[in-house]
């Protein structure tokens, strides 16, 4: 069934509406996507924020324990400090004991047990720790580094009574001690020290005017804290580790720009790079530091984030998807005009086809009417008596049917040649000679037309390995289609030439000559130039058809060069090398 304009029309409207709705909503979806990233992005950047700036405040707090506690040594110089935390016993939180033990030697030796008078609990040494419980309970141990910011937890959960042991990694830890909160059921111990076995040292409880004093004198040292400048409070170089591990602990794998922002004076006092100042002030990932300050409220200093390569990072988190998309999509887009393509081109050769049969009776139409015209006289009575008209009508006869014969051959050829099912007979073929039985072919009915036909055939080299009966159909197709689209006097002119790789051969004629547009559609089977309702020359629409499909098949090319009323030029190359592209 033959499609229509108006059918074709629609089936590619549709084809293309449906590819851009898909474009489109795949676009949408891949911004949702890019959206959803970009708000993980954000959650994640100000978790990373809040995380630092507890990390900033609770280091400030250590240290103040760290500075004070010398207010409970005892006679060996070794540090004693208990803290009550919570409310009384009868309230909802639970009176907690916090020990904190410090010691200015390497190495502490101290029984273990939990009794309020027992000794140290905790022994760690090389890499591993060791801690003996009396009854089961619930144990907790972190490590707290305040030059880096780092808080681990190495166990928390509930072991049953006896010895135990576990290994953790120094190296991830500053060169300075450690703080350790070593946490069970029944009480919450603080050391500090990279390393300690425990001893026969025995725990001595200050007494309330100490633990006042003590208690006094750590919030004093806080409240002058807060007092003091910002870039006193905050160490740069700690600030730099704390942001780091901070990122890396929420999953960011983006350095960002940092500093501490004022918002009251629009100045940064700290920042990574002063070249990033004003995105800084400007940025919308800002977290307040020391909210819990009692006298300054943080002074109004923010900690800022400012990402200079924060699209390309998304995009990155992107790329697998959008890439796949855009393949996709490009894949799709070109089958889509493949497809089209393929439509055009299949109603193109329909046309064509129309035309070709249209020729074809109009071919067949006079010979099959004029063999019917002399079977008719052949039966004549006038004619029977007649041995000399039966013989005119007979050769008549055989004629036609000759002729009705060559263009079924002609046809059935052409049909096989495009099926590749054909065998080239290869023996050097002299193409000088080729040409000249070319020209001999169509020299006298140039001649009846009153034209001229010339040669110059200049190349040294002529001879290339091929089929001569295919070689000479294909100069005597050229040379027929110069003659019968010159409508005047037709005046051919062929010339050869070669280098060391190629003969090249020219057909120029001054014929009527061809459109641009139909140039490319003339070696198309089954095609012919339109000329509107006038017939200029019989044929199918098969003879430039052949001719390109058998210089292809001896490795050469074919062009053609035109212009309306100004002739044609046909230029045939073939490899001297004999390297053939297709050889059946």
């Amino acid at each position: 069934m033959a499609l229509s304009k108006k059918s074709v029309g629609w089936i590619i409207a549709s084809i293309i509406l449906s590819l851009s709705g898909l474009v489109a909503l795949q676009t949408l979806l891949l911004q949702s996507a890019m959206t959803l990233k970009e708000q993980t992005f954000r959650r994640n950047v100000f978790s990373a924020l809040s995380h630092a700036t507890q990390q900033l405040e609770s280091g400030e707090m250590t240290s103040a324990f760290m500075d004070l506690s010398h207010l409970a040594e005892d006679d060996s110089g070794r540090i004693m400090v208990t803290i009550e935390t919570g409310l009384s016993s009868g309230s909802i939180i639970d009176t907690e004991i916090l020990k904190f033990v410090r010691s200015d030697s390497d190495s502490i030796s101290m029984p273990i047990g939990f009794d309020s008078c027992d000794a140290l609990p905790l022994e760690v040494e090389n890499g591993t720790v060791r801690y003996n419980l009396k009854t089961g309970q619930n144990v907790m141990l972190r490590i707290i580094d305040p030059a880096s910011g780092i808080d681990k937890v190495l166990i928390d959960t509930f072991n049953n009574p006896g010895i135990h042991e576990l290994e953790f990694d120094e190296q991830q830890f500053s060169n300075r001690d450690f703080v350790w909160h070593f946490k069970t059921d029944s009480a919450s111990y603080a050391f500090e020290g990279k390393s300690f076995r425990a001893g026969d040292l025995s725990q001595t409880l200050p007494s309330d005017s100490v633990r006042i004093h003590m208690v006094s004198a750590i919030v004093n040292r806080l409240m002058v804290g807060e007092l003091e400048p910002i870039t006193e409070r905050i160490d740069m170089a700690r600030l730099d580790s704390i942001v780091t591990a901070s990122m890396a602990y929420f999953g960011l794998q983006i350095k960002p720009e940092f500093g501490v922002v004022n918002i009251f004076e629009d100045s940064v006092p700290i920042t990574s790079n002063p070249n990033f100042n004003n995105e800084l002030i400007k940025s919308d990932y800002k977290m307040p530091l020391f909210p819990r300050d009692l006298l300054s409220m943080g002074g109004g200093h923010y900690l800022s984030f400012f990402f200079p390569d924060r699209d390309i990072y998304l995009l990155k988190q992107m790329g697998p998807y959008l890439g796949a998309t855009i393949i996709l999509i490009i894949i799709i887009i070109l089958c889509f005009a493949f497809a089209v393509r393929t439509m055009i081109a299949q109603k193109r050769f329909a046309g064509y086809l129309v035309n070709f049969i249209n020729n074809m009776t109009h071919e067949f139409k006079t010979p099959i009417s004029t063999v019917a015209l002399a079977c008719e006289a052949v039966v004549r009575d006038d004619v029977v008596g007649n041995p000399e008209r039966v013989r005119h009508y007979s050769q008549m006869i055989q004629d036609e049917n000759r002729r009705m014969r060559g263009q079924v051959d002609k046809i059935l050829q052409m049909s096989v040649l495009e099926e590749g099912d054909y065998d080239l007979s290869l023996a050097e073929v002299d193409i000088h000679k080729v040409i000249e039985k070319g020209i001999a072919s169509v020299l006298l009915q140039i001649e009846n037309r009153g034209g001229k036909i010339s040669s110059q055939l200049d190349a040294v080299r002529h001879q290339i390995k091929g089929d001569n009966l295919h070689l000479v159909n294909i100069f005597s197709n050229l040379l027929d289609n110069a003659n019968k689209y010159s409508p005047d006097v037709p005046e051919i002119k062929v010339t050869t030439e070669s280098d060391n790789n190629h003969l090249v051969i020219n057909i120029a004629d001054s014929g009527i000559g061809i459109a641009s547009a139909d140039q490319k559609m003339v070696f198309t089977k089954y095609f012919r130039v339109p000329t509107g309702n006038i017939h200029v020359a019989k044929g199918f629409g098969i003879g430039l058809s052949y001719v390109k499909l058998m210089v292809e098949a001896h490795g050469g090319t074919i062009n053609l060069k035109s212009e309306p009323g100004r002739g044609t030029q046909v230029t045939l190359k073939f490899p001297l090398d004999n390297k053939r592209a297709d050889v059946r």
